[in-house]
């Protein structure tokens, strides 16, 4: 079963719904074996635009300035999707190890309890580790 807009889709999904309805356990499993409308996400406000003699077309205004990521598609349909450009200076934040690291050290921040700091006692922390 593929979804109806014909992209030739098969959801994950559907075997296991399949395989619930055929044994009756679910009743959502019924109504999700049904082929979805489409493999997208919503679509929220459908319009019919025209790509005018320069090739471009209008998105609106709330668009602008944007970076998005052009992807065609079988059938000739095209997806835009918005994306972020990340400086070069800062994808070693992206790339493993350090991108674990960073999200172990979000984690923890998130848990721990923010405390005062005594920087008399940091300053003679620091003092004795110099002396070593």
């Amino acid at each position: 079963m593929r979804c109806a807009s014909s992209c030739n889709y098969a959801p994950p999904w559907l075997e296991l719904s399949r395989a619930f309805a055929a044994q009756g356990k679910d009743d959502r499993a019924r109504a999700e074996s049904r082929p979805p409308a489409s493999c997208y996400p919503a679509i929220m406000h459908p319009e019919i635009k025209r790509v005018g003699q320069s090739g471009q077309i209008s998105i609106g205004r709330e668009l602008a300035g944007k970076l998005l990521r052009l992807e065609q598609l079988e059938g000739g349909r095209l997806l835009l999707t918005p994306v972020v450009d990340v400086p070069e200076s800062q994808l070693w934040t992206l790339r493993e190890p350090h991108k674990a690291r960073i999200e172990r050290g979000l984690a923890w921040a998130a848990a721990t309890p923010a405390k005062e700091t005594d920087v008399a006692d940091v300053v003679a922390r620091a003092k004795r580790r110099k002396k070593r």
